[in-house]
């Protein structure tokens, strides 16, 4: 998965959540996930590349503070090698 946010306030903090129904699809189908302890979420500056460090999507979201202007894409990493997790996500300014 992987989405984009800009943000226009630096210091913000955003939130990424999940919106459920998300799936694991396999070559022998798709599968409903429910237990979200092998996705983890991290934000990367589109001009300059630079990533923060993973953070678990074990609760269905994830915090990440302090943020500085720009645009970001969220990159969702998943921990199943059988197959690729699909879904929705949400990003909110706190």
């Amino acid at each position: 998965m992987e989405d984009e946010i800009q943000n226009t306030n630096r210091g913000s903090d955003l939130q990424v959540e999940l919106v459920s129904p998300i799936y694991l699809k396999t070559s022998s189908g798709s599968k409903l996930l429910t237990n979200y302890s092998n996705l983890w979420s991290r934000l990367c500056n589109a001009s300059t590349g630079k990533c923060t460090g993973y953070h678990s999507l074990a609760g269905g979201k994830t915090l990440f503070t302090n943020m500085r202007i720009g645009k970001f894409y969220v990159d969702v990493k998943d921990g199943y090698s059988s197959g690729r997790v699909s879904g929705k996500l949400e990003i909110f300014f706190k």
